[in-house]
């Protein structure tokens, strides 16, 4: 007798009709001589034994020994999705269906999916349709015809720093803003990867599935039932949940609330109410997660460790859309044109171009170059897009009882200093122990914690009364550091 294949079939409990179909589908199915002969055996989710066990483990177990997954998505369901990416992780042969008779299932199908995997379905309208489809199609014969291709099995080098992909909602809440500033901070800062999707709206499986390879943890937030836009990214997030788990990654799931929690990933997510209790999850996930992740890796093979150079085209990376997820690797790719080497030679330079054209990645490579210089401190300038709406709110709010020359220079004089003072000090910071710090780095600790007490202050009055304090206060600064 041939060996065992297997079809794991998964699909929504609700309505019970859909369930009652794919059912009957499936007796129909194993009942088939020709099935039979082959020994092929189709199982749906719901045939999973799970008394005294835990049902996702016990689903993805099935996975695991299943030769096709095959999913009904003709209602979208969170539980079914995570299951889809974990089935693509492990490179298992799907296979999609869809009942078209229900209206809007083709289009929200094509919405929320097809974008993202460019996988296709066969459609069916009662069990036999569904049965003959099955057997029309024949995914047995071809399984290895799997989404993610062989160059996505072998190991890849992970990045110079630990690196986290962190997918960002299309809205940016309170609790986003914290996330971020905390990843900014934590041990991820140098290789933090960020998926916006106003910055990139559409990224293709390959894109998640290069980067979460090279990634030692994924964070991701969820909005919320009530927010606008929440169904086609939750969609995307229990996507590339299930992708991240089948890849074995350190992976962080947070919702705000109200948020009804899929049983699939109960055991991985995190709600909240506020800001502040988000920025508690997000503090003791990393601080729990900074011991089993070294601090930075060799950046290239040590000598003698290189093997004879071969060219891979399946490995040939032409960059990313956004430079700043790629600045750790900038340097492979990069070409030294002359706009980057009048930039180099002049003393004030401006880059304009259209988005898209290379300007942020001429801005690292001008920083890594003048880094070179012992004699050079670079300072990155780059505030964070909702810093730049806290500052025209400041603008609008007092422009009309200001001297607008002197409110708009000191705003920016205060936007410069404080990053540059920070970038100081923790210049300093990092220094080996026997080398002591200057004279200047007490003034510099109190700047910063000046910089903190505006962050955490709380009314208009207050931030620029600290914000006039710092413009008075950075000559001080300035001529202490020399």
């Amino acid at each position: 007798m041939p060996k065992r294949k297997t079809v794991f079939y998964a699909f929504p409990g609700n309505p019970p009709s859909l369930g009652e179909t794919i059912g009957r589908a499936l007796k129909e199915l194993n009942n088939l001589p020709p099935m039979r002969k082959a020994n092929v055996r189709f199982r749906p989710w719901s045939e999973v034994p799970v008394a005294g066990r835990q049902l996702i483990r016990t689903i993805l177990q099935n996975i695991d020994r299943a030769d096709v997954y095959a999913c009904d998505l003709t209602y979208s369901n969170p539980n079914v999705t995570f299951e889809l990416g974990y089935a693509i992780g492990r490179f298992k042969r799907v296979w999609v269906s869809l009942d078209t008779s229900i209206q809007n299932a083709a289009r929200e199908y094509k919405r929320l999916y097809f974008a993202l995997l460019g996988l296709g379905y066969v459609e069916y309208h009662n069990h036999q349709d569904l049965a003959n489809s099955f057997l029309t199609d024949s995914p047995l014969a071809d399984l290895d015809q799997t989404l993610l291709g062989e160059i996505y099995r072998t190991e890849t080098r992970r990045q110079e720093y630990p690196t986290l992909l962190y997918l960002k909602p299309p809205i940016t809440t309170d609790a986003v803003i914290a996330t971020e500033e905390i990843l900014r901070e934590s041990i991820f800062r140098n290789s933090l990867i960020l998926d916006d999707p106003i910055e990139d709206p559409s990224p293709t499986l390959e894109w998640y599935a290069g980067k979460l390879r090279t990634a030692d943890a994924v964070a991701m937030h969820l909005l919320s039932n009530n927010h606008n836009g929440s169904l086609n990214h939750n969609v995307k997030c229990s996507l590339v949940a299930g992708l991240a788990h089948s890849f074995g990654k350190h992976l962080l799931m947070l919702a705000h609330t109200p948020f009804e929690t899929p049983i699939d990933y109960e055991h991985l997510l995190e709600s909240h109410d506020t800001a502040r209790a988000c920025g508690t999850l997000v503090h003791r996930w990393v601080e729990k997660l900074e011991p089993s992740l070294p601090k930075r890796r060799a950046r290239r093979p040590l000598d003698g460790a290189e093997t004879t150079p071969t060219l891979d085209l399946r490995r040939l990376s032409m960059g990313e859309p956004v430079a700043e997820n790629e600045r750790q690797r900038l340097d492979g790719y990069f070409v030294e044109t002359s706009t980057y080497y009048r930039a180099l030679e002049g003393p004030t330079t401006i880059v304009v171009g259209r988005r898209g054209t290379g300007k942020t990645a001429i801005l690292y490579a001008l920083a890594q170059a003048l880094s070179g210089d012992k004699r050079n401190h670079v300072c990155i300038v780059k505030p964070v897009g909702y810093e730049v709406h806290g500052l025209v709110r400041v603008l609008r709010a007092i422009l009309h009882r200001s001297e607008r020359g002197y409110l708009v220079e000191s705003l920016w004089k205060f936007l410069i200093y404080t990053e540059l003072a920070r970038s100081v000090f923790e210049s300093l910071s990092s220094r080996p122990i026997h080398q002591a710090p200057s004279p200047g780095f007490s003034t510099i600790s109190t700047i910063i914690g000046m910089f903190s007490l505006l962050r955490s202050r709380n009314g208009l009055k207050a931030q620029w009364l600290l914000c006039s304090a710092w413009v008075i206060y950075q000559r001080r600064c300035c001529s202490e550091l020399g």
